[in-house]
């Protein structure tokens, strides 16, 4: 029965939860090895948000969770979803009465009752991301961001970086995700298989394009990651079906207009349509990508893709950053089809953001993302919903009306108008809408795979969160609390792919104290070490 079939008798209820079976997974992966092994007991009277004690080992048995709160269709509202193989197999309207019937009645094990005050979201998705470059937070400053920081310093660090760097970075960018709530992440970067394994380690799942370049950029350098060795491993990772068991899927990475050919290009949507894969890109996220574009091709460069026919290609895509983008290059592209990637907290250091409300006016999708740590500086993006909503009234400062103000002190009437001016035409103002940006926009982009969604069929990547935490108190708006407050101390567990990751009731600290994490932690900071030293930058 599905989901708006209305609700189930108490009879049917119960027996659902009986035929579970007798085992709860609030462990990572095997392949992790957080407490690989062992069983460990979450207390009731020791940790009262959490519903039920029970034993935690991995396993992919079937699971079900019974929560007064889950955010389905855009509303909060009671529900019983039950998780197998990886996904959401069903979800069950139900009624508070009787999942407080359940919480006194003692669940099964293998179910999970959350508490009236715990919220049940699907794990959020990053909708762009370089997971490895975290490795290179700190190392910039404001002198670097005045020219292209990307070609100028990134490139020169990223040609040094080996297979196994990646893997060791990326790991740590795969759990300061899942530390903010994220499931799954649009990665672009190169060694893809090292970042498929570096998402296997942690249980992290997304979706992995590997980077391509024929023209300029690391990937002409670096052995193995040539544009015929991407494409093969992207190729090769689509139809890994072991992969995909994990939540792992791949998309074709075409770096940017300026550092592919024209061929290359076309080869890119021919590939992607044959295999029926989203595409990855950076499309005019500079001056230098824009100005190359007029040298060479005479004209934009969505124009350029245009005339290449990779915007015809009937495939999702994924257009990030965009700064230089105009009203007739959004004539060229499809609502249906291409969608935006933002990244706003990086895209104020090295560039600007670009002209989201017209993307939102004429149609398209935004998909919030954080891009790379070292110019954002942190992987939640949570907080970048902020920025999207919040972001249009700073134009204030460079409006007309306050040049006049400033410099005449009078006119601060119109200042204000100029202020609700910008206000009103804020585009993310529904909430619902703010939140897809980082949930089902770019859950929704592979045709393989949902995420970003608690719907039947979708991936089972689920965040428990605490409404009692002072972050979220009082949580009469929780979607509200959900898009603007600090979100990340208020996680209370993580399932991704039909697992848990760490503990229950002890979601960071289980993690952070597990000798993998700090095996994991320890290996990335000796290759950082060596890598810097190689480069005579320590």
């Amino acid at each position: 029965m599905s989901m708006m079939e209305g609700v189930r008798s108490n009879t049917a209820l119960l027996l659902l939860l009986a035929c579970l079976p007798l085992t709860c997974s609030f462990a990572p992966p095997s392949s992790l090895g957080i407490r690989k092994g062992k069983l460990f007991k979450h207390e009731v009277s020791r940790r009262k948000n959490l519903a039920l004690s029970c034993s935690s080992v991995a396993q992919d048995h079937d699971s079900v969770i019974a929560s007064e709160r889950a955010y389905i269709t855009g509303v909060f509202q009671p529900a019983l979803l039950s998780i197998k193989n990886g996904r959401i197999e069903s979800i069950n309207k139900t009624s508070c009465l009787e999942i407080e019937r359940l919480r006194k009645a003692g669940a099964s094990e293998g179910t999970l009752v959350l508490q009236p005050n715990q919220l049940l979201l699907p794990a959020m998705v990053n909708g762009h991301t370089h997971l490895a470059m975290g490795a290179f937070r700190g190392i910039t400053d404001a002198e670097s961001f005045k020219g292209n920081v990307v070609e100028d310093l990134f490139f020169k660090l990223e040609g040094a970086l080996t297979e196994d760097d990646v893997r060791a970075f990326t790991r740590m960018g795969c759990w300061e995700s899942m530390l903010a709530g994220v499931g799954a992440a649009w990665e672009h970067y190169y060694f893809g298989e090292a970042l498929a394994s570096a998402f296997a380690d942690t249980g992290f799942s997304g979706v992995i394009a590997p980077t391509i370049q024929d023209l300029s950029g690391p990937g002409t350098v670096l052995k193995g990651c040539d544009w015929e060795a991407a494409i093969e491993t992207t190729i090769r990772m689509h139809r890994d079906e072991s992969l995909q068991r994990k939540g792992i899927f791949a998309a074709l990475g075409p770096h940017a207009t300026d550092t592919i050919s024209p061929s290359l290009w076309r080869k890119i949507a021919s590939t992607a349509q044959q295999e029926q894969l989203p595409m990855h890109s950076h499309v005019a996220q500079s001056i230098e990508e824009y100005r190359r574009c007029i040298d060479r091709h005479g004209c934009s460069p969505v124009k350029f893709l245009q005339q290449q026919g990779v915007l015809d290609a009937d495939v999702s895509m994924l257009l990030v950053h965009s700064m230089f983008v105009s009203s007739r290059d959004l004539a060229f592209l499809d609502p249906g089809r291409h969608m935006l990637g933002l990244c706003p907290a990086s895209a104020v250091q090295f560039g600007f953001p670009c002209n989201f409300q017209a993307w939102d006016a004429a149609g398209f999708k935004i998909a919030l993302g954080t891009d790379a740590a070292c110019s954002n500086d942190g992987m939640n993006v949570q907080q970048e919903m902020r920025l999207l909503a919040g972001g249009g009234v700073f134009g204030v400062m460079s409006s007309p009306e306050m040049q006049k103000f400033e410099k005449e002190g009078e006119g601060a009437e119109a200042v204000q108008q100029a202020r609700q001016r910008l206000f009103d035409g804020s585009s993310m103002s529904s909430l619902r809408k703010l939140f897809s940006t980082v949930s089902s926009n770019a859950g929704q982009m592979h045709p393989h795979v949902k995420m970003g969604e608690l719907r039947e069929g979708s991936l089972g990547n689920l965040l428990i969160v605490d409404g009692d935490h002072p972050n979220l108190w009082p949580s009469t708006a929780p979607l509200r609390t959900v898009c603007y407050a600090n979100l990340s101390p208020c996680i209370q567990g993580l399932m991704v792919a039909g697992r848990w990751i760490g503990e229950v009731g002890n979601f960071q600290e289980s993690i952070l104290s597990s000798s993998t994490f700090k095996e994991q932690r320890k290996e990335a900071e000796e290759r950082l070490d060596c890598l810097l030293r190689s480069l005579n930058l320590v």
